[in-house]
């Protein structure tokens, strides 16, 4: 798969092989970090899109795929490539609900937005105003 892309990637000890478009500059992907990925999921047999969202995890605390994980650790904030994922470190021999079948590879383009020791606020609702004497009203 990689040699037809002509993609040149890494192997993680774990066995995921990741591709480092940017490294990023800012904090390292690390376990129990906050880390806010944007991604877009791939299955390897057919190239076909299964899901691109974004989110955000804690690393190594929230159960998650693991080869996705493994593949993150190796990026700062800011950081873009595409994570390469076997089967075994996918869904496994389980695959998951008829969605991957047992031991299929996926593969993720992802972009570290943020990397933080907190776990980031959800977008708020703007609060209006507290009104003041000046707002435009009569009192």
């Amino acid at each position: 798969f990689l040699a037809a892309k002509k993609w040149t990637a890494t192997q993680t000890p774990a066995g995921t092989f990741v591709k480092i478009d940017q490294p990023g500059a800012g904090v390292q992907v690390a376990d129990g970090k906050f880390v806010t990925v944007k991604y877009n999921g791939k299955k390897v047999s057919n190239d076909s899109t299964f899901d691109a969202n974004q989110f955000t995890v804690q690393l190594g605390v929230q159960p998650f795929i693991k080869g996705f994980e493994d593949g993150l650790r190796q990026f700062k904030q800011g950081g873009k490539g595409t994570i390469v994922i076997p089967g075994y470190l996918a869904y496994g021999k389980e695959g998951n609900g008829g969605v991957f079948k047992p031991y299929e590879p996926l593969y993720f383009d992802v972009e570290i937005l943020e990397v933080s020791d907190k776990e980031p606020a959800a977008p708020q609702m703007p609060t209006p105003q507290a009104h003041g004497p000046n707002d435009g009203h009569n009192h």
